[in-house]
């Protein structure tokens, strides 16, 4: 939930559907506040683009799906942007290092802070991650195994 004025509720649900493959299960306006409920491997693919988003708007309070209200919005915003790309750059590491890794091998490399018990929800994100590389051709799936493209420039 968001709390913010209803001229922005119309460019944010555009944003979310430009964004693609959202199952865009709850998107409201209740009195001011914006209610945005995503379901799907495809939020985990749009959330920095959401976060970006939500760091443009007048945001007083931010109710998360689970979790306390969110009195300082923009600073837990950027903390959460800080922290996915620093995860992303692991993700990129970690396949440079490796040769062609499976999930399951990956996981363990870029989830090294996460304890064991929670990879296999570490492995929806890490899979998140990897969709996002792939789209912009950064990274290439085949037969379950994951490597880096290779760019003209890079050799």
């Amino acid at each position: 939930m968001v709390k913010r004025s209803k001229s922005g509720f119309s460019l944010l649900r555009r944003a979310l559907l430009q964004v693609g493959e959202i199952d865009l299960h709850q998107l409201e306006l209740r009195r001011e506040v914006l209610v945005i409920r995503l379901v799907g491997q495809p939020l985990e693919r749009a959330a920095h683009f959401l976060l970006e988003l939500l760091l443009a708007e007048d945001i007083l309070i931010l109710a998360p799906g689970h979790g306390y209200l969110i009195g300082e919005p923009h600073r837990e915003a950027r903390r959460l942007i800080r922290h996915r790309l620093a995860r992303e750059a692991k993700v990129v590491s970690a396949l440079s290092r490796l040769r062609a890794p499976t999930l399951e091998e990956l996981v363990l490399e870029v989830y090294d802070d996460v304890q064991p018990h929670l990879h296999a929800v570490a492995m929806r994100s890490l899979a998140a991650h990897l969709g996002k590389l792939a789209a912009e051709g950064r990274v290439r799936a085949a037969e379950g195994r994951y490597s880096l493209v290779q760019s003209a420039a890079s050799g």
